[in-house]
């Protein structure tokens, strides 16, 4: 028996589309009773070979001896309408040679980065799909010239499902974005580029120890309704790639993070896009850098929570550590000092009155030294706020500043 696909009801049971290898007659086998979660993943990977399925269990065979496991719930997170997918462990482009799963827009979607060596794939094994099992299991279909049909277990570890989100609404939507290398510098970001068109949304996290991932998050489910065009950008510094992709960023802040993003900007700049470019944090700080390139087609740059002064920064905030960690020369890569005599793009500014991280002192200085800048102040807001209510607050402040 060949298995084509594996499916997951909204109650919990599956289906597994198949074709016999003898007469190349198509089967389904539909479980009549839903599955409960029970021990049956082995803590490395092992290969088996599936027979069939009954009353909820899978039925495999393994070192020549038949077994049978129950599947945990799958629809728990989420994805299983549109699994063509799982961003885990992404490497940089340059490395995507070396793995037998790579980029691809097949289907819709992507199709899964692994890291071949954890993953103990054998070179000559044809991935064809993956699906999530449950929140710490991977279950990828392959094939070789040995067997037609052979299923790969993956327990993954807690700290690699951060994008994870285990919820039954509201998902991410998965489908609709794909993980792309953009720009001369090579950037990974996550875009959904429909051309409804011809605005373009750039967004730069914060952290700058973050990246931008499959989790649902509201503010950029908010944009994925306001805007066609999304892209988000993991810039040098970013975590969930290689730890050296992480490294570039330390004390070559102002320089490595700039250059990449503004590569991305000349990549979309040069298909016609008219640019919008949001930034959060140590995302804000790039855009306000940013704002020097007037050549290009940018029509808004939006900054929240960002900074302007490194040295203020080291004296005056918690972010101490994070500016010597990042910047060599305080001067040279503040915005208010190196910004100077230039023609400047105007920046909205969204800032908290109680931000400690970032203190607005700094932006009220900045607003006031430049032409074309705008401040709006939160009052009672903090850096990052955790309440349900301020946060509804603020993502409708942002999405409307860069309307």
């Amino acid at each position: 028996m060949r298995i084509l696909s594996i499916f997951f009801t909204n109650d919990r049971k599956c289906i597994i589309a198949s074709m016999l290898s003898k007469t190349g007659d198509y089967r389904l086998y539909y479980s009549l009773y839903p599955f409960e979660k029970k021990d049956m993943i082995c803590e490395n990977s092992f290969m088996v070979v599936p027979i069939g399925i009954k009353k909820g269990k899978l039925i495999y065979k393994e070192k020549n001896q038949v077994k049978h496991f129950y599947v945990p719930n799958c629809n728990a997170s989420g994805f299983l309408n549109n699994v063509r997918s799982i961003d885990y462990n992404t490497l940089l482009y340059d490395t995507y040679k070396n793995l037998s799963l790579s980029v691809t827009n097949d289907r819709g979607g992507n199709i899964v980065f692994v890291n071949q060596d954890k993953l103990n794939i054998p070179l000559h094994f044809i991935v064809k799909n993956c699906y999530f099992l449950d929140s710490k299991t991977l279950i990828l279909l392959c094939s070789s010239t040995l067997n037609s049909s052979m299923l790969v277990y993956y327990s993954i570890p807690e700290r690699e499902l951060n994008y994870l989100k285990m919820t039954s609404q509201l998902t991410f939507p998965l489908s609709f974005f794909e993980h792309q290398i953009i720009g001369e510098k090579k950037i990974p970001c996550l875009t959904h580029i429909d051309r409804g068109d011809d605005t373009l949304l750039i967004c730069l996290h914060g952290g700058p120890k973050y990246h931008y991932n499959h989790e649902y998050l509201d503010l950029i489910f908010d944009f994925y309704h306001n805007f066609n065009n999304i892209c988000l950008v993991n810039f040098p510094g970013s975590t969930g790639y290689s730890q050296k992709y992480e490294n570039e960023l330390i004390g070559n802040g102002g320089v490595v993070d700039i250059e990449a993003v503004k590569s991305v900007v000349s990549y979309y700049d040069s298909q016609g896009f008219k640019i919008k470019i949001y930034g959060e944090s140590y995302g804000a700080y790039i855009a306000i850098c940013l704002s020097q390139f007037i050549n290009f087609s940018i029509a808004r740059i939006v900054s929240v929570s960002g900074f302007t002064n490194l040295f203020y920064m080291y004296l005056c905030s918690d972010s101490r550590n994070l500016i010597e960690k990042y910047f060599s020369d305080y001067s040279k890569f503040s915005p208010e000092k190196n910004l100077a005599m230039k023609e400047l793009l105007s920046i909205r500014f969204l800032h908290g009155s109680e931000d400690k991280t970032c203190p607005i002192a700094q932006i009220n200085y900045f607003v006031k030294k430049y032409e074309g800048m705008h401040l709006t102040v939160l009052d009672g807001f903090s850096h990052y706020e955790v309440d349900i209510k301020k946060e509804k607050i603020r993502n409708k402040r942002i999405v409307r500043l860069l309307k």
